[in-house]
């Protein structure tokens, strides 16, 4: 056993060894070889193959001897077109016995035909039987970094578009799929991904995936695949709470946060999804994703045509953690709203549960007056009032009772002392009381338990709830929005039921894509009853995610690992993430641990006395004076809390001038020491000068200066004193 874990881990560390050397000469190699240029896409004519090329790794497909796309490579970088390997040397599994051959090609994009018994990409129905369809290559188009390849079917007047998009610089590819009927009969589809992905064919792999529960999301699970089929999807109407579109696999169960082959993607996709880990009979592994295939359809009438979610995936040789930076480039750069990327995230006060409850009148012009100057004299620098100033869920107008003279002098007072206005708003629910459910009842949809949703997939209802934050947003100078969703999907009515998940998803995405535009100073939060739609889609229109409606700082720290594998750290945000004096574990603790994030509290302010204030405000200095690094700078987990008594977690800024280092212990018993903390991405031959906070009884304690090359060869070594201890660890680079 020992000999094959070594061979084993020999193998992982060959592949890397190779991919690197091959990238020192991918340059010139390009210009050498035939047709390999220094674009990031390449075609051979006479063979019929595609090379997709990033900086660090290369993915290739090609047509078979059936006629048929398969996949080629996906993992480490070839040096050019020549290297991709022959169909028959990806395909040496196929049976040769009548019945059974060709039924488990490696096929780029598989469609339901009668002798492919996998999982299809994709299935089309007639009004009375499924489309056997046979799909061939029509013609392509290369246009710089995007590739477009056309297929027919040769049985049915309808047509694929395949879509690619390389990024280079982050070692990511972009996959969808645009289908069109181009009869004269409407098709319906009832089976839809974007894309298949294909690992190299070994007889190991260990998937690890992200799952949990309301209360318990993002947490990160591992499982060795068996022949048979691992489902992730969620059916409840939006991307969560149970699974997060998120997969990676690396081979033998080897990989860790540093170092390990490791293959992975995400569907960028809010509303039902699905991706199925199947391993065949001959132990190849795909994976399949996009719309989840459950009380789905798209109808297609003559001439019309549909677009898959983006279903994006890369490969690395650096673990899970470069995995998750490599994610976190392309979120920053090509998806984060341009207006936010280099704001300075403001510290957020919400008025949740820092008011009696609102659904009891709590929620008053008197009672939200009154924190507004403890919360402007602890540092805060955005306020929001939460759940309870509108009339009804549903009727998005300001409480007459409650708020007699509107919301305008809560917000005018709110700006006076310094800070931002905003408002929390659930515009897709209502309540009985809402004046919609008598007035529009064909709006409505999943009705029970004394609330019904809005269908946002109708044209009109889209309109009106445009209008509605407009006039919202406009009339009442909020800058920062809390979007809230407190209901699954349930069962629609109406005979349109398949079809409006998809158009409802698409419809939300519209609203917030105009809005974000017309209000391009204001923040908009991300909220689902915490992290029921953590899709990284949902990041091109929001700056901040409520990783959980659960604050507690110890599940925080789990939170924040899994959170992390798809989402930048900085974008962490809840109702009070920073917690607040008074609790079970030291306020300390709870600060540091909402300071890896956006920083919030929720606590009743105007209870507190002078010197709680003065604390919040001295950790809310604090975290305005390192949270450039936070919002800046990749996250390295360096321990987790699932395998050590502490957690460690490692923000560097992109040019490694500065760096900080989060430390928490939970379960340290008395006396028992932490290793030396190893740090990542330094720079080796520079000095570093090290604050400390939080050591001991000192609020800020000098370090010595130390090389970068010290502190990631022998460490750092913290003194944590026991449960509950934390560290903040500021480094920066003399100039």
């Amino acid at each position: 056993m020992l000999r094959d874990a070594l061979r084993t881990a020999s193998s992982a560390l060959l592949l890397c060894a190779l991919s690197l050397t091959l990238e020192t000469e991918a340059a010139d190699a390009l210009q050498k070889t035939e047709g390999g240029d220094r674009t990031p896409i390449v075609f051979d004519e006479g063979r019929k193959v595609f090379l997709l090329q990033t900086d660090h790794s290369s993915y290739a497909f090609g047509l078979g001897s059936n006629g048929r796309f398969v996949n080629l490579h996906w993992g480490g970088k070839l040096k050019g077109v020549n290297d991709v390997p022959e169909p028959w040397e990806t395909h040496h599994f196929l049976q040769p016995h009548g019945f059974t051959h060709g039924l488990y090609g490696r096929y780029e994009y598989p469609a339901r035909t009668r002798d492919y018994f996998l999982e299809p990409c994709l299935k089309i129905e007639r009004p009375d039987s499924l489309v056997d369809l046979r799909l061939s290559y029509d013609a392509h188009a290369i246009d710089g970094d995007r590739l477009d390849v056309g297929l027919k079917a040769a049985n049915a007047p309808f047509h694929v578009t395949l879509h690619y998009r390389v990024h280079p610089a982050f070692d990511l590819i972009d996959r969808w799929v645009e289908v069109q009927n181009r009869g004269t009969e409407q098709l319906v589809i009832e089976n839809l991904q974007s894309a298949v992905w294909y690992v190299p064919h070994t007889r190991k792999y260990r998937l690890t995936h992200i799952a949990g529960n309301w209360g318990a999301e993002w947490l990160v699970r591992r499982d060795f695949l068996t022949p048979g089929e691992i489902v992730l999807q969620s059916r409840n109407g939006i991307s969560g709470h149970h699974h997060v579109p998120f997969f990676a696999l690396d081979q033998d169960g080897v990989a860790t946060e540093k170092s390990g082959t490791v293959w992975f993607g995400t569907v960028q996709w809010s509303g039902n999804w699905k991706m199925i880990v199947e391993q065949d009979p001959n132990e190849q592994v795909r994976v399949s994703g996009g719309y989840n295939d459950c009380d789905f359809a798209v109808e297609l009438a003559p001439g019309e045509s549909h677009s898959t979610p983006v279903f994006t995936a890369g490969f690395t040789c650096g673990g899970f953690g470069e995995a998750s930076r490599m994610l976190h480039r392309y979120q920053r750069e090509h998806l984060y709203p341009k207006n936010m990327r280099d704001v300075e995230v403001p510290m957020v006060f919400n008025t949740y549960s820092a008011l009696p409850n609102w659904r009891e009148g709590g929620v008053t012009e008197e009672s939200v007056m009154s924190l507004i100057a403890p919360a402007a004299q602890a540092g805060f620098e955005a306020f929001i009032i939460d759940a309870g100033w509108q009339t009804a869920i549903g009727d998005w107008t300001v409480h007459p009772i409650h708020f007699p003279r509107g919301l305008r002098p809560v917000s005018d007072a709110v700006h006076r002392a310094g800070m931002k206005f905003g408002l929390w708003i659930e515009p897709e629910r209502i309540t009985q009381q809402a004046k919609l459910i008598k007035e529009k009842p064909e709006w409505l949809f999943a009705k029970g338990g004394g609330t019904a949703m809005l269908n946002l997939s109708r044209r009109d209802v889209l309109e009106y709830v445009h209008d509605e934050m407009v006039k919202l947003l406009r009339d009442h100078g909020v800058d920062y929005l809390k979007l809230d969703f407190n209901r699954y999907f349930e069962i629609a009515e109406g005979p349109d039921r398949r079809a409006l998940n998809t158009q409802y998803v698409l419809n939300f995405y519209e609203l917030f894509d105009r809005l974000t535009k017309e209000f391009p100073a204001v923040f908009f939060e991300n909220c689902a009853s915490g992290a029921g739609r953590p899709d990284l889609k949902m990041d091109a229109y929001f700056a901040r995610i409520n990783r959980s409606d659960i604050q507690s700082p110890i599940d925080s720290i789990y939170l924040h690992e899994g959170f992390t594998y798809l989402h930048p750290g900085h974008m962490a945000g809840g109702g009070s993430n920073m917690g607040g004096p008074g609790g079970r574990i030291p306020f300390q603790f709870s600060a540091f641990t909402g300071m890896m994030g956006w920083a919030s509290v929720g606590q009743p302010l105007h209870k507190k006395s002078p010197g709680e204030l003065a604390q919040i405000r001295q950790y809310g200095s604090l975290f305005k004076s390192i949270r450039h690094v936070t919002c800046r700078g990749e996250i390295h987990r360096l321990a987790s809390l699932r395998e050590h008594p502490y957690a460690a977690f490692e923000y560097v800024l992109p040019d490694r001038s500065e760096a900080l280092l989060f430390l928490f212990a939970h379960g340290l018993r008395h006396n028992e020491r932490v290793p030396n903390i190893l740090l990542e991405a330094l720079d080796p031959d520079s000095i570093y000068d090290v604050k400390v906070y939080g050591a001991l009884d000192e609020w800020q304690k000098a370090g010595r200066a130390v090389s970068g090359r010290a502190l990631m060869e022998a460490g750092l070594l913290a003194d944590l004193g026991g449960d509950y201890d934390s560290r903040i660890f500021h480094f920066t680079r003399r100039k």
